[in-house]
């Protein structure tokens, strides 16, 4: 029940949203977040997952985000319950005509209890451990988003190998912030 609770307040409430400018765009932000999600966490003892060794090395061919870059990739949860890139928008995996099915987005929940996800993750040039700079991270695996509400959720990640009471975590916060998750993949 304790780690329910500390990451309820990674993703907040609708009470604690600001909007703050960014360039070029705004982003839904909470006030604070980073230090008391990383105290409570701390003290709770709360499992992180962490590259795995034998792909330290790789970070020569892999691309790793800057704090600065990630920002674009971070999501929030406004309060409808619908995911949102920093601009506000509604997040939607793409499709097109070759590829009818909705392509998955890989995400990483960082240590601090931020999401980030992204459509771009090429083998080879950007993992999950591309989102978080290589850092440990709370959960990981990959979605499928229509028009903010999560259509596929799991715990596939190669490079963080988080376990399952990871993602039940996870779907717990989402689901109590009014999330709609479609299918769970395990």
């Amino acid at each position: 029940m304790r780690v329910f609770l500390l990451l309820l307040i990674f993703f907040s409430s609708c009470s604690d949203l600001q909007r703050i400018d960014r360039e070029p765009a705004s982003s839904y932000h909470c006030n604070s977040l980073s230090n008391r999600f990383q105290q409570k966490a701390l003290s709770a003892g709360f499992p992180t997952f962490s590259l795995l060794s034998h792909l330290k090395g790789e970070n020569n061919k892999v691309t790793y985000l800057s704090e600065k870059g990630r920002q674009e990739y971070e999501v929030f949860v406004n309060c409808e319950g619908k995911l949102i890139n920093f601009e506000g928008q509604f997040i939607n995996s793409p499709t097109n005509s070759m590829f009818p099915k909705p392509a998955r987005a890989i995400y990483v929940v960082d240590i601090f209890g931020r999401l980030f996800l992204s459509f771009y993750h090429p083998i080879g040039v950007f993992h999950h451990s591309s989102l978080v700079g290589g850092d440990d991270v709370l959960a990981a695996g990959e979605m499928i988003l229509v028009n903010g509400s999560i259509d596929l959720i799991n715990n596939h990640s190669g490079h963080y190998h988080p376990d399952e009471s990871s993602l039940d975590l996870l779907i717990d916060v989402l689901l109590s912030l009014k999330v709609k998750i479609n299918k769970v993949e395990l």
